[in-house]
């Protein structure tokens, strides 16, 4: 079974810029699609979600839960952050299977850029 597809009616995980993450646009997005959806559950990347101390002694817990609820939607802040480890990295282009990548940033050196990549894939 494909992870993609290009079949809207197919897709059980559908994928908004981050800007539509508000209760109003996805309610919107929900009334336009026009199938019955029970709930929809949106994860909003953030790097706000992180605390400076746990709350609780003894606690190793940095993550702050960050979700808000209005009817059948739910908004989760999830931590985010761009700097992610090259393992990190590595993990997630194989779950995608890519076939290719483009990189966005530090792209002077195409040589040494497509040996990274070249690990990558």
């Amino acid at each position: 079974m494909s992870m993609f597809t290009k079949k809207q009616e197919h897709a059980k995980i559908h994928v908004l810029p981050l800007w539509e993450l508000n209760f109003d646009k996805i309610h919107r997005y929900i009334e336009k699609l026009g199938w019955p959806i029970s709930r929809a559950v949106a994860i909003k990347p953030t790097g706000w979600s992180y605390q400076q101390k746990p709350k609780k002694q003894n606690s190793n817990q940095i993550y702050q839960k960050d979700v808000n609820y209005k009817g059948n939607i739910s908004i989760w802040g999830m931590p985010y952050s761009e700097h992610s480890s090259f393992t990190e990295l590595g993990l997630f282009v194989k779950s995608l299977q890519a076939n290719s990548i483009i990189p966005t940033v530090n792209t002077k050196d195409t040589g040494k850029m497509q040996v990274w990549l070249c690990k990558l894939l």
